[in-house]
């Protein structure tokens, strides 16, 4: 049921590749064409491979958190952008020293850029998640979440940029071994260079 969901949404984007393929008028205005050449023009790979990454860090006084999100995409029109994120986070409790738990995991997406800077992204994240436990042993388990999101970036020169997500997973809620039941609503911050 899940990859007929993922299916179903993501079966408006290859409709709309396909369209956006064959799509003449421009996407940018003609004073900004004027002042940077659109990716579209551009044929060489440094100006269609994208390469960032996100981070965090929260330090409490119950827990310790910290993470690093590589990223890697390639941009192969105007309106499309598809790549992968990788991801590494650790959390401690601080008062409970004996526990910890490590995740590790790939998210696959797909951005469709409605104007300029404007776009929106699925995605599909699928995880590793440890908890180590110096009294019970380790205990590991593997969850896939799709995700839908919107996001902005913000140019900061003709390389740099600054993209900021807000994405909502789509999968089931309920399920105690999803690691967002809680939170599905998510926020992040790039950097893409």
């Amino acid at each position: 049921m899940k990859l007929l969901l993922m299916g179903l949404l993501l079966l408006p984007c290859f409709v709309l590749l396909a369209q956006d393929h064959f799509y003449d008028e421009p996407l940018l205005d003609s004073s900004f064409q004027e002042k940077a050449p659109s990716l579209a023009t551009t044929r060489t790979l440094k100006e269609k491979l994208m390469i960032g990454v996100g981070g965090a860090a929260s330090f409490h006084l119950n827990y310790n958190y910290w993470s690093i999100t590589p990223l890697i995409g390639y941009r192969f029109s105007q309106r499309w952008l598809t790549g992968l994120q990788f991801s590494y986070a650790r959390l401690q409790e601080a008062l409970n020293l004996q526990q910890r738990f490590t995740a590790w995991g790939v998210t696959t997406f797909i951005n469709f850029f409605l104007a300029e800077n404007l776009f929106l992204q699925p995605e599909y994240q699928y995880s590793v998640w440890m908890l180590q436990d110096t009294r019970t042993g380790k205990s590991r388990y593997t969850f896939g979440v799709p995700f839908i999101g919107i996001g902005y970036a913000i140019p900061m020169g003709r390389r740099l940029r600054i993209i900021g997500l807000v994405k909502y997973t789509i999968s089931d809620l309920s399920n105690p071994r999803n690691p967002y039941r809680n939170t599905p609503l998510q926020y992040s911050i790039f950097f893409q260079f």
